[in-house]
Order: structure tokens, then C-alpha cells, then sequence
């Protein structure tokens, strides 16, 4: 209309809804992953086992071998990871 009063919209395409959604869930399970491993490192530090740096295809690995002694510990690891 000439009045001025309406502006062309722009639709965005189902695809990049898609993609969007994908990034956000993406993000909120990397997110959570996180929270979940340094949940891990702070059980793990009130037992008096610190890892230091350890890498993300090598952390499971190495809780695993950090509370190998104690099978309560281990239980509870092993429910977390």
C-alpha cells in the first residue's frame, strides 16, 4: 500500500528453521554434557582425586581408572557417566 504503513516481510525458508533448531539443540546437549563432567570433577574432588587436564575422548577412561578401588565410587561414576 502507498501509505506507508506496511513493510515487506521476509519468510525465512523451512530449511534454515531447521538448521536453527539444530544449532540450538546442539548447543543445550553441549551445554548439559558439561555441567554433567564437571558435576563428575567435583564428586571426584570432595574424595580427594583431582584429574587435572584431561581430554574429552580420554576423561571417561580416566575417572574410571581414578575410582577403581572403591566400588561405591565406582557405582556412582558409572551412573554419571
Amino acid at each position: 500500500m502507498r501509505t506507508g504503513w506496511f513493510r515487506q516481510a521476509y519468510i525465512k525458508s523451512e530449511s534454515c528453521y531447521r538448521t536453527k533448531l539444530l544449532l540450538t539443540h546442539r548447543r543445550n546437549l553441549k551445554a548439559k554434557f558439561l555441567d554433567l563432567e564437571n558435576a563428575i570433577r567435583h564428586s571426584l574432588k570432595s574424595f580427594g582425586i583431582r584429574l587435572g587436564k584431561v581430554g574429552r575422548g580420554a576423561f571417561e577412561h580416566a575417572v574410571r581408572q581414578a575410582v577403581a578401588d572403591d566400588p561405591l565410587s565406582a557405582e556412582l561414576m558409572d551412573a554419571m557417566l
